[in-house]
C-alpha cells in the first residue's frame, strides 16, 4: 500500500513543478571534470543528452589504459541527476546540477569491491 501512494505522488509532483514553471535543468551536453577519492583523481568526461526527465549518454575515463565511453542512463528531478552503468562493474552518479556545474558523489562497486568518490563537473 505505501509503495502504491509512493508512486502515485510522483506524476502529482511533476505536475505542480511544471505548473510553478520549476523545470528542471538542462543537462545534455558535454562535461569535463573529476572523480575524486582516497586513490587521487580520475579525470572523466560526460557526454549527456536529456529528452523530459529522461537522461541518457555515456562517461569516458580519461586515462590512458581506460575502456571507451561507458554508456550511462537515469534521470533529473529538479536539479537532482542519477546515472547508472554496469552490471558486473557497477557505476551510479548521484549529483546536483546548477547551470554549468555539478557536483555530487560516485560509487563504484566491481570485483574489485566498492568505492566512493566525489564528482565535479562543468561545460
Amino acid at each position: 500500500m505505501r509503495k502504491r501512494l509512493r508512486y502515485a505522488f510522483v506524476p502529482f509532483l511533476a505536475f505542480a513543478l511544471a505548473a510553478c514553471g520549476m523545470q528542471a535543468p538542462d543537462s545534455s551536453g558535454l562535461w569535463t571534470g573529476e572523480l575524486t577519492g582516497p586513490g587521487g583523481v580520475i579525470p572523466i568526461t560526460l557526454s549527456l543528452t536529456q529528452q523530459d526527465s529522461q537522461v541518457s549518454g555515456t562517461l569516458t575515463f580519461e586515462l590512458p589504459q581506460a575502456p571507451a565511453g561507458l554508456p550511462m542512463s537515469g534521470t533529473i528531478i529538479g536539479s537532482q541527476l542519477t546515472l547508472s552503468a554496469g552490471t558486473t562493474a557497477r557505476v551510479d552518479l548521484s549529483a546536483t546540477v546548477n547551470g554549468n556545474s555539478m557536483t555530487g558523489a560516485a560509487t563504484y562497486s566491481g570485483p574489485e569491491g566498492i568505492s566512493s568518490l566525489q564528482l565535479s563537473a562543468t561545460r
